[in-house]
């Protein structure tokens, strides 16, 4: 495979771009069901199939007013407020996409007087998602 530049890995909402991001990070967890017993003869054995799997993804970049990842991390289901639940975020490269949905875990800001303000974010996956292998 061919080296790819880091601007084509995007977050996307409803056709936009999610904020302005400078670094991204996708990780997806796996998780093997352990059925190691006495007649393995000491070595692992793992079933063929996963207990559960998610994704998570960590953002880096300008704060940006076209999608206010702060708004659902501040989001409180009790009050009405946003659900802190983003449906319908795609996840997407040159080749392949990801589609389910995330909740945002933490969100941080920082700036200083000569520079942008900056972001940092994470989402973790909750519930089904997809994986398309060519978009």
């Amino acid at each position: 495979m061919a080296a790819q530049l880091g601007t084509v890995f995007k977050i996307i909402k409803g056709g936009q771009v999610v904020a302005q991001c400078r670094a991204k990070s996708l990780k997806i967890g796996n998780e093997p069901v352990d059925i190691t017993n006495d007649g393995s003869s000491g070595f692992r054995a793992l079933a063929n199939k996963f207990a559960g799997r998610a994704i998570d993804i960590s953002l880096d970049g300008i704060a940006d007013q076209s999608f206010d990842l702060r708004d659902h991390c501040t989001a409180h289901n009790t009050t009405g407020a946003i659900n802190p639940v983003i449906n319908s975020l795609r996840i997407e490269s040159a080749t392949w996409a990801i589609i389910g949905s995330f909740m945002a875990v933490s969100y941080e800001e920082q700036g200083s007087f000569d520079d942008a303000i900056k972001f940092s974010a994470e989402l973790q996956s909750t519930g089904q998602w997809a994986y398309l292998d060519e978009i």
